[in-house]
């Protein structure tokens, strides 16, 4: 592992007069570190989450295929995911593309489920599994499970 630091060692004192610019020019000001490895690669960092409650499990599980190169500290730390030779740097303003959420579900979702229940359901509502005969919730719990499968290969292909 390897901590890669900027450090000012401009000291100000008050009996020093110092101008505006002067301070300014030995300041850092949105700087930025970029780190490549010539002969190599990076490793990713292990998932170092170890405890039992249930969110970090359920997170734990949720991110597991996700890797991690490095960590920001008062900064973001940011890596390309497109290439052979990963490169590292940190970051001021990370971005990053999230997806349009709609409120009824996704859209493979929603198809299974009319397709499965011929346009009469569509939506997983809990009133759908309330109060109702067990063939029919058995059916809703199929579609969900044959609409996550193919939700993963989709995702899987993006």
């Amino acid at each position: 592992m390897v901590t890669a630091s900027l450090l000012n060692t401009f000291v100000y004192d008050e009996k020093d007069k110092h101008d505006k610019k002067e301070i300014e020019s030995k300041s850092f000001f949105q700087s930025n570190i970029i780190i490549n490895c010539i002969n190599g690669n990076f490793i990713p960092r292990e998932n170092r989450f170890v405890s039992g409650d249930y969110d970090t499990k359920s997170s734990n599980l949720i991110y597991r295929d996700n890797k991690e190169y490095a960590t920001g500290h008062t900064c973001s730390a940011i890596w390309n995911l497109d290439k052979e030779n990963i490169v590292i740097r940190s970051s001021w303003m990370p971005q990053a593309n999230v997806k349009k959420t709609n409120p009824n579900g996704d859209e493979i979702f929603i198809s299974e489920l009319k397709k499965n229940f011929d346009n009469k359901i569509n939506n997983f509502y809990s009133s759908e599994f309330i109060k109702k005969n067990k063939d029919h919730v058995k059916k809703l719990l199929s579609v969900i499970t044959s609409a996550y499968s193919k939700w993963i290969e989709k995702e899987k292909d993006n």
